[in-house]
């Protein structure tokens, strides 16, 4: 932010986060992405930017999957995919920043102040109830290790993003049916029959 004041260009918050992860802690690399970045705009250094020239999923794209997940449309997840494909997006950077949007998520519905801070964040949140959002989360995390060296990755990933988006609706079926009473089969005399 201090070198965007020095160069008298303005940047969005966002769009320097996204350039400083990019850039991997270093900060010779993260300046030349940013230098790319002005070079593409010609003005202020907007997230939007930052996404197409990085070739990354800004927190609006994180935020349009975490929708899809939230309302159970499965059939979403396979475009969202071939997009992140068509971007030639490393498909571990795309998890990881899915990973820590979904944590930040949890925090904030566990600290039960969705009213402050970021609107979008805590709309977002709202989505969910603290059980998906969990699973969500350990699901993720899963993802993250099976990704690792995956020769189908683009599979796996949208695998995982569809169970994602039903996992609201399989799991309570699981509950349900695990409270269901043992059911004899016909041909078998219930207990009390065979104690008389």
């Amino acid at each position: 932010a201090q070198i965007c004041v020095k160069e008298t260009f303005t940047a969005e918050p966002a769009a320097l986060s996204l350039i400083a992860k990019s850039g991997e802690g270093s900060v010779r690399d993260s300046l030349t992405l940013l230098d790319r970045i002005v070079a593409y705009t010609d003005g202020p250094v907007s997230e939007a930017a930052a996404v197409e020239v990085l070739g990354v999923t800004g927190r609006e794209g994180l935020f349009s999957l975490l929708e899809v997940l939230s309302d159970g449309r499965a059939s979403g997840i396979p475009e969202f995919v071939d997009q992140l494909l068509d971007r030639g997006q490393s498909l571990e950077r795309f998890l990881s920043d899915l990973v820590g949007l979904v944590r930040e998520l949890v925090r904030l519905k566990l600290s039960g102040a969705e009213s402050l801070g970021d609107p979008k964040l805590a709309a977002c949140a709202g989505g969910f109830s603290e059980e998906d959002l969990l699973r969500l989360w350990d699901l993720l995390l899963i993802s993250q290790q099976r990704l690792k060296g995956a020769p189908e990755a683009d599979a796996l990933l949208e695998l995982q993003l569809v169970k994602a988006a039903l996992l609201p609706r399989i799991l309570p079926l699981d509950r349900l049916l695990s409270r269901v009473p043992e059911i004899t089969r016909p041909d078998q005399e219930p207990s009390s029959r065979r104690s008389e």
